[in-house]
């Protein structure tokens, strides 16, 4: 499973395990340096969750990878929302995972999403900046 239709060759898995391992640093030093109180749970569920949807958001056609054209018009991390509120999850990771993304109108605040943010955008501009033209996040002048 990619990560993204813009970076196919950057396993979903591999962002994930960026993300974790980038948001356990962030959080260590923001504990450390700033005495900022995370929920240690919270930030690793969220962490490892954060991207539950997209295993449903795209779809295999022709040998390819592509948007699934029945979920094509739902928000990336919505539906990873929807689905860990249904799974009984609390509602902190559930709004995490829901509002994480660039686009989302609405932004989580606190330093777990704070961290998410950072963790995510790190690891996505790994992911972009190896893809064959596609550029960074950080390059990018309309997010």
């Amino acid at each position: 499973m990619p990560y993204s239709l813009q970076a196919v060759d950057y396993r979903l898995l591999d962002h994930t395990n960026e993300v974790a391992d980038v948001g356990l640093f962030l959080g260590d030093y923001a504990r450390g340096r700033w005495g900022s109180e995370l929920e240690a749970d919270t930030l690793m569920a969220t962490l490892i969750l954060h991207d539950i949807d997209k295993a449903l958001l795209y779809t295999r056609q022709d040998g390819a990878v592509v948007a699934d054209p029945a979920r094509a018009c739902l928000p990336h991390g919505v539906l990873g929302a929807m689905l860990l509120k249904e799974a009984g999850l609390p509602d902190d990771i559930v709004t995490l995972v829901g509002t994480h993304t660039t686009t989302s109108p609405i932004k989580t605040a606190g330093p777990e999403a704070w961290i998410l943010h950072y963790a995510d955008l790190f690891a996505c501009d790994h992911a972009f900046g190896q893809a064959e033209g596609t550029l960074p996040f950080f390059q990018r002048t309309n997010n």
